[in-house]
């Protein structure tokens, strides 16, 4: 299991060499997204953080956090 920075981490990557801009609440759907698949396909969850439910979605309090109040995320962030 990874941390859910990790995960976020790799996505952003990924998003950015496929030239794909990411705000902060798309990665908190994407986030809760992912988690549920990993659980249907492997009965355990990907990252060890509880999301949360508030009034626009899921959230993971940590990458909420982490990016709040950033519209795109680059991987600057990460440096």
């Amino acid at each position: 299991m990874i941390t859910a920075r990790d995960f976020g981490k790799a996505f952003l990557w990924k998003a950015n060499q496929e030239g794909i801009t990411v705000g902060n609440l798309q990665l908190q759907k994407l986030a809760y997204y992912c988690q549920g698949y990993f659980i249907a396909l492997h009965g355990e969850k990907l990252f060890d953080e509880k999301i949360n439910v508030y009034n626009l979605g899921p959230v993971v309090t940590s990458l909420y956090r982490e990016y709040k109040g950033v519209k795109e995320i680059s991987l600057d962030k990460f440096k």
